[in-house]
C-alpha cells in the first residue's frame, strides 16, 4: 500500500442538465479505500489535540467606590452604585457568550485605589481594560455615554475632531490631561 494519500472523486448530485457536481478530497494511507484492500490499521498514537489559546481578558473598573461616591445623580444615585451594577451585568454577559474571561477590580461597595486597579490589569495580562463610569451633569433631559480610548491616530475626520475639541476642553478644565497626579497618568499612558 501506498504511503502517499490518494486522490477520490465523490458525485454529490446531478442537475437537472446531467452535469455532475463533484468534491475532491485526499484520503490519508490509513483510511479504508474502496478498491477492494483491506484497511490497514489506523497509526497507533492518535493525533495530538490542537491546544486552543486562552481567551483574551477583559478587566472591568466600576469606578468609585467606598468613602468614595463618584456623581451624584439627579434623584441621589451614587454613580459607584450605577458603575457597579454596570459591571456586573456587562462581566455576566460577556463571560455568557464563552469568548473572553473578564476580571473586576472590585465587586462589592469598596475603595479600590487607582494604582491597584491598574496594577489588577497588567498582572494577570488583560487584552483590554474598561474604567467604569456614569458621568453626571446638571441638565436632568441628558442621556447617552462617553467612550475614551487611547489611539495614536483618529479613524477619521469626525473622530479627529472630536478628539480635538475634547482635549481643548480639558486643557482649561480641572481634569486636565497634563499636569495630572503621577497614578493618574499612569492610567492614561
Amino acid at each position: 500500500m501506498s504511503s502517499q494519500p490518494v486522490t477520490r472523486r465523490l458525485v454529490l448530485g446531478r442537475l437537472g442538465s446531467g452535469t455532475a457536481i463533484t468534491s475532491t478530497f485526499l484520503l490519508p494511507p490509513w483510511f479504508h479505500q474502496a478498491n477492494g484492500r483491506p484497511a490497514p490499521h489506523p497509526p497507533k498514537t492518535p493525533p495530538m489535540p490542537v491546544a486552543r489559546p486562552p481567551a483574551p481578558l477583559v478587566v472591568l473598573d466600576p469606578g468609585h467606590g467606598g468613602k468614595d461616591p463618584g456623581a451624584i445623580g439627579f434623584s441621589g444615585t451614587y454613580e459607584k452604585q450605577v458603575a457597579l451594577a454596570a459591571a456586573g451585568d456587562l462581566k455576566n454577559q460577556l463571560e455568557a457568550g464563552g469568548r473572553y474571561r473578564v476580571v473586576l477590580t472590585r465587586s462589592r461597595d469598596v475603595f479600590v485605589p487607582l494604582d491597584d486597579r491598574v496594577a489588577t490589569a497588567q498582572a494577570q495580562g488583560a487584552a483590554l481594560f474598561v474604567s467604569m463610569h456614569a458621568d453626571a451633569v446638571s441638565d436632568h433631559t441628558v442621556r447617552g455615554a462617553s467612550v475614551y480610548t487611547l489611539s495614536r491616530t483618529a479613524s477619521d475626520a469626525q473622530t479627529a475632531a472630536l478628539a480635538q475639541r475634547e482635549n481643548s476642553a480639558d486643557r482649561f478644565s480641572s481634569a486636565a490631561w497634563r499636569g495630572l497626579s503621577p497614578e493618574v497618568e499612569r492610567i492614561l499612558a
